[in-house]
Formats: structure tokens, C-alpha cells, sequence
């Protein structure tokens, strides 16, 4: 089995924000299409599982920033599994460019869950994906973030562009309004160095999502809720843009 699943990949003007970069939420955008593109070679996509009555979603995410990244340059995604634990899959994903070698990775949980009660389910006795485990290192390792109590920054109302496939909030767009909370001026003088974001619930159609955020020196924490109950939680770590 290959494990190792390497992508070419071309970023336009599309995919840039403001400054010209690929802004961070196309680049998660790029590393979630390949890590689906991965499990579709491999033979456990998101057809595979359906098929099954059980589907895959993203548990958390880690990713930093080596380098800026381009529009109009050719990258490689390489893509591999790191580890299974009983109830979530661990990929890693690094962005690779001629120049500058690795200018951005990412780690991401995905649990499987049964796809009309959506309750998770034990991946220990699917052997294929016990054989697609991959020595290639990595340190970088989602965290689970805490959070007691902040300023409220914003409040977003989930509607028809915020809705995918599986007909709740898409992972990209909790990211979005983060961002979103953020003034010109910071996001003019400052980009991402990494982030992490646990996905707690799940968000629809209609709901209204309140964004509260603590800062401190080691970033910024957002807890996401609806009616009191968190669904989601972030971490930004900034860096000054030269």
C-alpha cells in the first residue's frame, strides 16, 4: 500500500486575501481537499464510508506557518497517517515548494462516526486502516483547549453559504468569522504563525454563533457557542508581517 500520498497543487488569485498571500483558510481549504483526496486513493473516502453507514469529520486541527504561501507558485501536499488511536485517525499534511522546502504543515484528528446517529465508532478493527499507518515523523500534535471566560467579540448567523454536504456549519467557515472579528490593521501588520481548532459540536442552518476571546501572550482563544454551549474552540498565535 502506498502510504505516502504526494499532490500537486496551484493557488490563484482566488485563494489570496487582501495582501496578495494564500489567505490561511484556503490553505486549511487545500489541506482538508487532500487529505480527502488521500483517503479516496486509499480506499476509505467519503464515499467508501458512506457506503458503509459511517462517516468521517474533523475532531481538531494543528497547523503552522514555515513561510508565506504563494498564489502562482507550484506546491507539492504530501500526505500520510501518523497514528490510529481507538476512536480517531491522526494525518499529517506538509506543503513543499522548490524554494523554500516545507512552508506550512498541519495535523488533523478525524473520528468516524456512524452516519445516521452520528456517535462515534472504534476504529480499532479496520485493518486497512491499521496498515495505512506511516513511520514518517512529525511533532506537530493537535491540543485540547480550555477556556474560562471572555470578552465577546462577535455573533454570526449561520446561513446557506456556511452549510455543507453533511448539512451543518462547514470547518472552514468557523475559522472565517474568527478571522473576521479581527480589524484592517491587525491583519494588515500581523498573519498566522499556527493555529489550533477543536471541533466540540455541531453547528446548522440558523443557529446564532457567539464569538467570546481571551488573550494573552501564548495567543488568542476563542470559544464559539450557541445558547451557552460551546461548538467550537480556536487558538491564534500571530506574527508581525515584515
Amino acid at each position: 500500500m502506498e502510504k505516502v500520498i504526494s499532490r500537486e497543487i496551484q493557488l490563484q488569485d482566488q485563494n489570496c486575501d487582501f495582501s496578495g498571500m494564500v489567505g490561511p483558510g484556503s490553505v486549511l481549504s487545500k489541506f482538508l481537499e487532500t487529505a480527502g483526496y488521500a483517503a479516496d486513493r486509499m480506499g476509505f473516502g467519503v464515499e467508501d464510508m458512506f457506503a458503509s453507514g459511517r462517516m468521517w469529520v474533523v475532531s481538531r486541527i494543528s497547523a503552522e506557518w514555515k513561510a508565506p504561501v504563494h498564489k502562482a507558485r507550484p506546491y507539492r501536499i504530501d500526505t500520510w497517517i501518523g497514528a490510529n488511536e481507538r476512536c480517531m485517525s491522526k494525518r499529517h499534511l506538509e506543503i513543499h515548494d522548490a524554494q523554500d522546502g516545507c512552508v506550512a504543515r498541519c495535523t488533523i484528528l478525524w473520528a468516524l462516526l456512524d452516519s445516521n446517529t452520528h456517535r462515534p465508532l472504534d476504529l480499532s478493527g479496520d485493518q486497512r486502516l491499521h496498515e495505512a499507518v506511516c513511520d514518517r515523523p512529525c511533532d506537530l500534535e493537535p491540543e485540547r483547549l480550555g477556556f474560562a471566560e471572555g470578552e465577546l467579540v462577535g455573533t454570526h448567523r449561520i446561513a446557506y453559504s456556511d452549510i455543507d454536504f453533511n448539512r451543518h456549519a462547514n470547518s472552514i467557515r468557523y475559522l472565517e468569522w474568527v478571522l473576521d472579528t479581527y480589524p484592517r490593521e491587525y491583519h494588515e501588520q500581523h498573519y498566522i504563525k499556527q493555529l489550533d481548532i477543536n471541533y466540540l459540536r455541531e453547528s446548522h442552518w440558523g443557529d446564532t454563533v457567539e464569538l467570546l476571546v481571551q488573550r494573552s501572550a501564548a495567543g488568542d482563544v476563542f470559544d464559539l457557542r450557541i445558547e451557552g454551549k460551546a461548538v467550537c474552540r480556536a487558538r491564534l498565535i500571530w506574527g508581525e508581517r515584515k
